[in-house]
């Protein structure tokens, strides 16, 4: 969003963020030229219906970002962040387990 204010152009968003599931199947090259991609691994890696299929879902989750970090190398040149389990959460430490990959 631009607006002008006494003759100069100001922007009022500096970055652009694309929230992905960390399991995801996009090609990761799609989305790096132009956004911050943080990958989630909270609410988009949960079965609604099933509980138990999340702890599933969460654990796959972070092997494929863990292969998409080491596979796309140039993403190391990018902003990247993990959107991480709750701090009460039994997927927390888990989480976190993946700094030391």
């Amino acid at each position: 969003m631009t607006y002008f204010r006494k003759n100069k152009i100001i922007s009022m968003l500096s970055e652009i963020f694309q929230f992905i599931p960390a399991d995801t199947h996009r090609t990761i090259e799609e989305i790096l030229d132009s956004v911050t991609i943080i990958f989630d691994l909270e609410d988009s890696l949960k079965d609604v219906i099933n509980d138990e299929k999340t702890d599933l879902l969460k654990e796959n989750g972070r092997l494929k970002l863990n292969e998409n970090l080491i596979t796309h190398s140039n993403i190391i040149d990018k902003k990247i962040g993990i959107r991480i389990n709750a701090i009460n959460g039994n997927e927390f430490k888990s989480d976190l387990k993946l700094r030391n990959s």
